[in-house]
């Protein structure tokens, strides 16, 4: 189970990094629950406080996709996405 995915319903770059990770995830069964930051202050903030200091931009906030598992973080779109597609294609090969 991935976890996590906290997206934001704004449009463009963002909207699209964010489709790219859903459509990984459901194209490969990974059960996961989207979390739009941009409806809830509680959950933008619990966003911003979960993310490691060092994953942090140096200036500005953490832009979504983020993603979680429980409150562990497991990174942003590209590098879950390309440890995922990583995972699916050993656990096919094996």
């Amino acid at each position: 189970e991935c976890g996590k995915v906290k997206k934001s319903s704004l449009s463009g770059f963002i909207k699209k990094k964010q489709q790219d990770v859903v459509r990984f995830l459901e194209a490969n069964k990974i059960e996961f629950e989207e979390v739009d930051i941009t409806m809830s202050e509680e959950q933008r903030q619990w966003m911003y406080k979960n993310i490691p200091p060092e994953k942090k931009p140096a200036q500005g906030n953490p832009l979504p996709p983020q993603i979680f598992n429980g409150d562990r973080y497991c990174g942003v779109s590209s590098q879950i996405v390309a440890t995922l597609f990583l995972w699916v294609i050993q656990s096919t090969v094996t």
